[in-house]
């Protein structure tokens, strides 16, 4: 098999915090530096294409694999495209998500992913790492020793509502920081199995086993 681990990654994790089920804010990491967006129903889409589009730009010179991963990507990606969920959802294979930046392909069968398409014709594949590893991200951080674990959520989240007061605020951005570094390390540690075996990149871990299975015994 030609299918080799990609030689340029450009990786991303995000995360969305909710209330009610309408997404206030967004997370994204790039493994440099954490983007908070304040967002809303109507503005998380636009939010989210912009960092897109800033973050993957396309190179004549180097062709760049970009990956963003979540953590139970089903309801992360409900809460990106909550504006549109009754037009998306009701489908067994949804139509194209279109936007003024871009394009998103959501396959939500047994498995979970999506691929966006920017206008510049750069793409991303959105992964989701419970595909791969099975579990809350508070138990598996610590199972596997990450360098950050995901705390406790602060007792408003677990209440299922938004800050309230700068306090409040503050604990959020705390809470998120770390979770969304454990997230990145989780998906650093998915690609390294992908990257021992040399294979290109699954959807989940059925698919890989298949991969290095065709690839290293057959």
């Amino acid at each position: 098999l030609k299918n080799h681990y990609p030689s340029n990654v450009n990786l991303f994790t995000f995360d969305t915090e909710t209330e009610n089920g309408e997404p206030y804010l967004l997370t994204i990491h790039d493994g440099q530096e954490i983007s908070f967006m304040d967002v809303t129903k109507k503005t998380v889409l636009d939010a989210f294409f912009e960092y897109l589009q800033s973050h993957c730009p396309k190179s004549k010179k180097i062709h760049w694999t970009n990956l963003m991963f979540a953590h139970n990507l089903q309801f992360d990606l409900t809460a990106i495209l909550s504006e549109k969920e009754n037009e998306i959802f009701r489908f067994l294979h949804p139509p194209s998500v279109k936007h003024r930046k871009g394009r998103i392909k959501i396959y939500c069968g047994k498995t979970w992913f999506a691929q966006v398409e920017l206008r510049n014709g750069t793409y991303v594949k959105i992964l989701d790492s419970a595909n791969f590893i099975k579990g809350g991200l508070y138990d598996i951080s610590r199972k596997l020793g990450l360098t950050t674990p995901k705390p406790k959520r602060p007792y408003f989240v677990e209440n299922g509502r938004a800050p309230r007061n700068q306090d409040e605020w503050h604990r959020l951005h705390g809470y998120c920081r770390a979770e969304i570094k454990a997230q990145y390390e989780l998906a650093e540690y998915i690609l390294g199995m992908h990257k021992q075996f040399d294979c290109g990149i699954s959807v989940s871990a059925s698919q890989l086993s298949s991969k290095v299975f065709r690839k290293h015994y057959l």
